[in-house]
């Protein structure tokens, strides 16, 4: 290998996966209008950002979920 040629990837995926937990990444998904005023307008009634109250809604949720778990369809869907 050529001592001048650079690294291929000198990061250790030790440290990409620190970054990859501190980073933000984008999550991109279509919603209709109204629900998107309704979301936007419930974030600001909790002066939360949008981001903040998904996450809360998500883990909320999951937790909910877990508390009370549904058996799934034979398809993989509820």
């Amino acid at each position: 290998m050529d001592r001048n040629a650079p690294e291929l990837n000198s990061t250790t995926p030790t440290t990409r996966t620190r970054r990859r937990d501190t980073e933000g990444v984008a999550l991109c998904f279509k919603v209709s209008f109204e629900f998107r005023h309704r979301f936007k307008l419930e974030a600001v009634r909790r002066k939360l950002s949008m981001t903040e109250l998904l996450i809360r809604a998500t883990e909320s949720y999951l937790a909910a979920d877990a508390e009370h778990p549904r058996p799934l369809r034979a398809n993989g869907h509820e």
